[in-house]
């Protein structure tokens, strides 16, 4: 009895495993957002206007190049630590903040001093 019951189970096993084998694959595509975003390098000292951004060794000089942007949500903007801009400000619009899901971020990389963004009243602040 134990022989046969063990020899059923088996076949079985092998029966479904050899018809799931043969089921053709479906992709499926999740539901909102799923983009991660662009990530922008900014160096004061090491960068030129005149790159890109995406790369660390391709990093703007300036927030102005920033600002020129049309952030997406998942977008990330990296300063450079030890990195001074002076009589420079990050200017944002509501629409460049991303969505709650993918929110734009400000960061930091490599190693040193925290960025220093000096406006000197270049800054435009407006109070709710």
């Amino acid at each position: 009895m134990k022989k046969r019951w063990m020899s059923g189970t088996l076949a079985l096993l092998l029966a479904g495993t050899t018809v799931a084998s043969m089921m053709p694959a479906v992709s499926v595509k999740a539901e909102g957002n799923t983009a991660t975003g662009t990530t922008y390098y900014v160096d004061s000292n090491g960068g030129k206007d005149s790159n890109d951004g995406t790369a660390e060794n391709k990093a703007f000089q300036t927030l102005d190049k920033v600002n020129e942007l049309n952030l997406e949500p998942g977008d990330t903007v990296l300063l450079k630590k030890g990195s001074v801009f002076e009589d420079q400000a990050l200017k944002f619009a509501k629409e460049d903040s991303g969505t709650a899901e993918a929110p734009v971020r400000i960061s930091v990389y490599g190693e040193g001093n925290r960025p220093q963004i000096n406006t000197n009243g270049h800054g435009q602040w407006e109070l709710n």
